[in-house]
């Protein structure tokens, strides 16, 4: 986001309308370029920009710059496959474990995909930087949802488990506290807010509003006046979790347990 938002675009890649055996590959290089135009046509106007790139997401189709960056790489967390699995609900002591070799390839290929991403963001920030442009810029890089590979014998999300729940949420900006890597419980309802108080509005004006604004916490540093606690909740699958520290609550209110692919 440069500036106060005055004109805005969203982009984000679609899987139709383009003709190929792989169609989000082909579209990569296509979204970075849309962007890019945009920043550019924008650079002396107060403007607001949405890079959504799907990437990592299966199947896995990384360029041929990056196709092999991760061969064989090795994937066994602690959490793999957990052995002794008597202090978990039933329907998880239900489960099989997962095929190693096949959680390995997977996290193969989000490496992979991942350098394409990387690429696009380091000429996003380059254009930003050669335009004048990155200094006044705040700039959020954040995750919809985490990934199980195996984990507690679990693959894929929507499961109440850090390591799909928990995301990546990464921040630069005019006058912000640099270098700090606070515990704070943030989420992506405190998105809009902040974005709303960086271009000089009100988030709570005449609008009702789950999150918070981190504007002022992102430039003090300082976030003891920030929650303690963090509710998130996936009704579909008939859960909700309460985290607070290093703790979690979770309540499976549905009759139903929530699946997992396996």
């Amino acid at each position: 986001m440069g500036r106060p938002r005055r004109r805005g675009v969203a982009v984000q890649r679609r899987r139709k309308g383009v003709r190929d055996r792989h169609p989000r590959r082909a579209r990569r290089p296509v979204l970075g370029q849309h962007c890019k135009e945009f920043v550019l046509d924008q650079a002396h106007t107060p403007w607001f920009a949405v890079f959504a790139p799907s990437a990592p997401h299966d199947p896995y189709h990384p360029s041929a710059e990056h196709a092999h960056d991760f061969d064989d790489v090795s994937w066994h967390p602690p959490a793999f496959n957990e052995k002794d699995m008597s202090d978990k609900a039933a329907f998880l002591r239900s489960h099989s474990p997962q095929d190693q070799h096949k959680m390995r390839r997977i996290w193969e290929g989000k490496l992979e995909e991942l350098r394409d991403v990387d690429d696009e963001l380091r000429d996003l920030m380059g254009l930003l930087a050669d335009t004048g442009q990155l200094d006044n810029t705040v700039i959020m890089m954040v995750s919809d949802n985490g990934y199980l590979l195996g984990e507690h014998r679990l693959f894929q999300k929507k499961q109440p488990y850090e390591e799909s729940t928990g995301i990546p949420f990464v921040v630069r900006g005019p006058g912000f506290a640099a270098g700090t890597s606070p515990k704070a419980l943030v989420s992506q309802v405190d998105l809009m807010p902040t974005t709303l108080a960086a271009a000089g509005l009100d988030p709570d004006a005449h609008r009702a509003l789950d999150g918070r604004s981190m504007l002022e916490n992102l430039r003090s540093g300082d976030w003891s006046n920030w929650r303690r606690r963090l509710l998130s909740e996936d009704p579909k699958a008939g859960w909700a979790q309460l985290r607070e520290g290093d703790l979690a609550y979770i309540d499976y209110y549905s009759p139903t347990p929530p699946s997992s692919t396996t």
